[in-house]
């Protein structure tokens, strides 16, 4: 069974929010966008629980960011570098009372160990 804790939003979420955000079937993954640019109208980091049912044990964690365009899509991705470089847009925003409506691009990179990886930019 999964269990989300919902951590932080740009605004509040509503119960309809909450599960598309999560569990929504047409959730698309943020690396399947990579070039793209999306408006931002929310946005959500969520700790994802899960859980086995008998004992209640958690045996797995993961730490995901949803983001809403303002079409209604919402994408997901479990991407730390991501979630760190959203989380600092989201902060360097903050300075100019901008918490929503802006855009960011989607774009990937190779690493140091040439693994490709997702992350966004203004």
């Amino acid at each position: 069974m999964r269990n989300y804790e919902f951590l932080k939003s740009g605004e509040v979420l509503s119960g309809l929010d909450k599960y598309r955000y999560s569990q929504g079937a047409e959730n698309i993954k943020l690396k399947d966008v990579a070039g793209d640019k999306i408006v931002v109208k929310n946005y959500a980091t969520m700790l994802q629980k899960n859980i086995e049912e008998e004992s209640g044990e958690v045996t797995d964690e993961k730490l995901l960011l949803a983001i809403e365009d303002i079409n209604g899509k919402v994408y997901v991705t479990n991407s730390a570098t991501t979630r760190e470089a959203f989380a600092n847009i989201v902060k360097f925003l903050e300075d100019d009372g901008v918490t929503t409506g802006f855009e960011i691009k989607v774009v990937t990179g190779k690493s140091k160990n040439d693994r490709e990886f997702v992350t966004v930019t203004l």
